[in-house]
């Protein structure tokens, strides 16, 4: 779908545009994919909607790819079978992160926001003291940067019925709902 923000919009409402026009055509015969929805208003916005949307999607039985940085939906797949969660894999040593793009099942363990803060070179202080902060918010991770960890691109896997399945049996499959 395209979707046109006439006059201007900000990165919430272009996101809330996209998503309203995916909800109103998606089907059973439908793939979505869905990447980071909720960003540009609250955490608790965000959160609230990303939440609702994959609810919908889930509800609305399409295959989707739904990627996002609310580690508290991963929490969804103890309550809802029709879900999986799925990470891309990382490796982190102290300031180092090395992309590995392999898709491995669970969820991922920790974001790495201000790794890739200094692979864009944002400036030391700003990195240093974002990496501080984080550690007072979180406190101490168990299991550290010194050890393999995983990159923050959690995805959920949704469980729909593909056509040719729908057609032929009433087998399903697994198909991943994440961006």
């Amino acid at each position: 779908s395209v979707v046109l923000c006439v006059g201007g919009c900000g990165i919430a409402e272009a996101e809330m545009l996209h998503a309203s026009s995916l909800l109103k055509g998606c089907s059973q015969s439908s793939l979505v994919i869905v990447d980071e929805l909720g960003r540009g208003t609250s955490t608790h916005d965000g959160y609230g909607i990303a939440h609702a949307v994959l609810q919908a999607l889930v509800d609305s039985g399409c295959t989707a790819l739904f990627a996002t940085h609310f580690h508290e939906l991963t929490a969804r797949v103890a309550t809802d079978r029709a879900l999986e969660n799925l990470h891309v894999s990382a490796h982190a040593t102290g300031d180092a992160i090395r992309m590995l793009y392999d898709v491995l099942p669970g969820a991922c363990d920790r974001s790495f926001g201000v790794h890739v803060a200094r692979i864009a070179e944002l400036p030391v202080e700003i990195t240093r003291d974002a990496a501080a902060y984080l550690d007072r918010l979180e406190g101490d991770r168990p299991g550290a940067v010194d050890q393999e960890s995983t990159l923050d691109a959690d995805t959920l896997e949704l469980e729909a019925s593909s056509v040719s399945d729908r057609t032929h049996s009433s087998k399903k499959r697994k198909t991943t709902i994440g961006a």
